[in-house]
């Protein structure tokens, strides 16, 4: 709203910031991810003329780190997914014409330890990041959960006939073993960003998510501090 209103008025607004004082005008572009990942969205999606369909996979808040608020200023709808009650429940306030869903994604179904930190954004499932998480921030609880699989997932909550643009997968340590459990041949979106925290851009070949995405038929376009992204090939 700030952004389409600016950009109608020749007259920047200031916007007092923590080092100075920045002008508002229609040069000036609004991010909502952790590292800018949503304005490369917006570039992948920039000749999309009509509103999309996007399935966020460890959405966590609906504005906060979000690959898909931006999205949402443009008419997009969607499916979020995340394993903290109280943070869907934030989704289900802001969102609530959204698919807000509570639930642990792998590439099979089993019963696994959710992690819960005092940080929200570093909550999972697998216990070698909980470990690392562990020196930084305070684990603020645990319980047993049962994991789904994002195939069973969209077979159940994905609209009849609904076309997926963007698949967006930040679930901590366990983007890989998300990416396994779809079904590359029913559900193949036009974009897809994943976080890959160990990806060489010297050798991008030999990242596991890379080498992956690759066998189901996507290409690495690009890359953003820890998040890559992905067209079909």
């Amino acid at each position: 709203m700030i952004a389409s209103t600016c950009a109608k008025s020749r007259t920047a607004q200031p916007l007092k910031v923590s080092f100075g004082v920045m002008m508002l005008d229609e040069f000036t572009q609004f991010s909502f991810s952790q590292f800018g990942e949503d304005l490369l969205i917006k570039v992948l999606f920039y000749y999309k003329a009509d509103p999309g369909f996007y399935v966020d996979i460890g959405a966590h808040h609906p504005r906060k780190y979000s690959n898909t608020h931006l999205l949402r200023h443009r008419g997009w709808r969607g499916i979020n997914v995340d394993g903290d009650r109280n943070l869907i429940a934030v989704f289900e306030q802001e969102r609530p014409d959204d698919i807000n869903l509570v639930a642990f994604v792998s590439d099979r179904v089993e019963q696994v330890t959710f992690h819960r930190f005092t940080e929200s954004a570093v909550n999972t499932i697998s216990d070698i990041q909980a470990a690392e998480y562990a020196r930084h921030w305070s684990e603020a609880s645990t319980e047993t959960v049962t994991t789904r699989t994002l195939k069973e997932i969209l077979d159940t909550h994905l609209p009849r006939g609904q076309f997926i643009d963007l698949l967006s997968i930040d679930v901590e340590g366990v983007d890989l073993k998300v990416l396994t459990g779809n079904d590359w041949a029913r559900y193949r979106p036009q974009a897809v960003v994943v976080e890959a925290e160990g990806l060489d851009l010297s050798r991008p070949q030999s990242d596991p998510i890379v080498q992956y995405m690759n066998s189901v038929g996507y290409r690495l376009c690009g890359f953003i501090h820890v998040s890559a992204f992905f067209v079909p090939s």
